[in-house]
C-alpha cells in the first residue's frame, strides 16, 4: 500500500516519516517522494518547524528563498542548519562524524494553498558530498544499536588518495575531525622521525574524540596532505589505524 505523501498534507507531519531522497529532493521546494519505512529510504524527518506570521503569504520562489527571511528560517539554529541534529536523531556524541547531514523541505504548493504552514529538516544518508544512498535501515537512534558502524566515515587508501566509506567496510583510517598544525616553514616530515612529534599530538586528540584510552589493536596516526601543499598548510589529519598497518572493519569507538 503507498503512503500518503507527506508534502502534499495540510497538517504538519510526525517526526520520523522516511522520504525518497536517492531518486528525489533538489532544494526546498521539491521535496522527495514519501515512502513506507519498511523500504529502502534514504531520509527521515528530524524537525518540524511552523512558518512565523511574517512568511505567511503566497507559495514562496526560488528567489524569495534566498531572502534573510526565508535563509534565516531554513537554516539557522533553531532549524534545519543546526549542526548536531543529525548526531541527536541519530543518538549520536557531537563529536561523532557521521555519514548524515540535513536539508530544508517545504510542502507542495497544493498543501501551502490549501493551508499547510511548515517545514521539515530531513536527515539524508550520504557516503559522499554528492552521494545519495538508501540508509542502512531506520536512523532515529541508529547509533545505538549494532549498525553503528555503517554511519560513521573511514577512510578507504592511504593519504591524499583515499576514499569515504562506512567504516563497517574495509579501512585503513577512521578520523577524528581534528588537525594538528607544525610551525610554518617546518619541513615535509617525509619520514617516520619528523612525523612522530605530530603523532603524539594526535595521540591526546585521539583520546579526547574517543572519551578513554585507544583501544587494544588500535593506535593514533596521521594522515598528511600532499607535499605541495605543506609549505602553505602545514598541518595533518589526526586519524586511528590497526596497530598492525591492516585494513580494519568496524569503528574504534564501538571497540
Amino acid at each position: 500500500m503507498a503512503s500518503a505523501e507527506i508534502f502534499e498534507q495540510v497538517q504538519a507531519p510526525p517526526l520520523g516519516g522516511c522520504l525518497d531522497t536517492v531518486r528525489g529532493g533538489n532544494g526546498p521546494l521539491s521535496p522527495p517522494a514519501t515512502l513506507s519505512c519498511a523500504e529502502p529510504h534514504g531520509g527521515e524527518i528530524a524537525r518540524v518547524v511552523e512558518i512565523p506570521a511574517a512568511l505567511d503569504g503566497d507559495y514562496p520562489t526560488d528567489d524569495d528563498l534566498s531572502s534573510d527571511a526565508w535563509g534565516s528560517l531554513l537554516y539557522d539554529n533553531d532549524s534545519c542548519g543546526d549542526y548536531l541534529l543529525p548526531n541527536s536523531y541519530l543518538g549520536a556524541r557531537e563529536q561523532d562524524n557521521l555519514l548524515v547531514d540535513a536539508s530544508a523541505y517545504l510542502p507542495k504548493r497544493v498543501a501551502w494553498e490549501a493551508g499547510a504552514r511548515w517545514l521539515v529538516c530531513v536527515v539524508e544518508y550520504r557516503t559522499g558530498v554528492f552521494e545519495d544512498v538508501n540508509a542502512p535501515g531506520r536512523m532515529a537512534q541508529a547509533m545505538r544499536g549494532p549498525d553503528a558502524a555503517t554511519y560513521r566515515p573511514c577512510w578507504f587508501g592511504p593519504s591524499v588518495l583515499f576514499d569515504v566509506v562506512p567504516c563497517s567496510q574495509p579501512h585503513e583510517a577512521e578520523p577524528t575531525g581534528d588537525y594538528v598544525a607544525a610551525e610554518l616553514g617546518t619541513p615535509y616530515p617525509a619520514d617516520p622521525l619528523s612525523r612522530q612529534p605530530l603523532v603524539d599530538e594526535c595521540d591526546n586528540e585521539v583520546v579526547d574524540y574517543l572519551e578513554r584510552d585507544i583501544p587494544n589493536g588500535y593506535v593514533a596516526g596521521i594522515y598528511l596532505p600532499a607535499e605541495q601543499d605543506w609549505a602553505a598548510y602545514p598541518e595533518v589529519q589526526c586519524v586511528i589505524l590497526d596497530s598492525n598497518g591492516s585494513r580494519t572493519s568496524g569503528s574504534a569507538v564501538d571497540a
